[in-house]
């Protein structure tokens, strides 16, 4: 009886640690462009979760040509599908490279890179670097 209960509790912890693993993941990917005329930098970031309260991006970080220019920090996703940002104000020429991180709550991170290119290109049509 003593190794059913011991066999019982065992299964019932290690269970849960799988379940809660389940559930955390890290975000789908960043959705990134460059409006040159404004100089500003607009991110939005796919982590589809159930509960935004409770599960999100906790903060997403902005490096400028290699260098740490900008990061803020959240304590809920904007909605179940992904994290919204108002735009990072940062001057940019052309040829510079930008590159986002995005780190969930719950563990897990992504990365992507842009380039500033002469041509302004909007929101969601920035080709992705990988």
């Amino acid at each position: 009886m003593k190794q059913i209960l011991t066999l019982l509790i065992l299964t019932t912890i290690l269970g849960g640690f799988g379940a809660r693993s389940a559930l955390a993941h890290a975000p789908e990917s960043i959705h990134a462009g460059y409006d040159f005329p404004r100089q500003e930098l607009m991110v939005s970031v796919q982590h589809i979760v159930t509960k935004p309260d409770e599960h999100f991006v906790q903060k997403i970080a902005v490096r400028k040509n290699g260098k740490d220019v900008d990061a803020r920090t959240y304590t809920f996703q904007t909605s179940r599908r992904n994290q919204t940002t108002i735009p990072f104000k940062i001057p940019a020429v052309v040829g510079d490279t930008f590159q986002m991180q995005a780190i969930c709550n719950k563990g897990g991170e992504v990365t992507e890179t842009i380039t500033v290119t002469e041509k302004a290109m909007p929101f969601g049509d920035q080709p992705q670097a990988r």
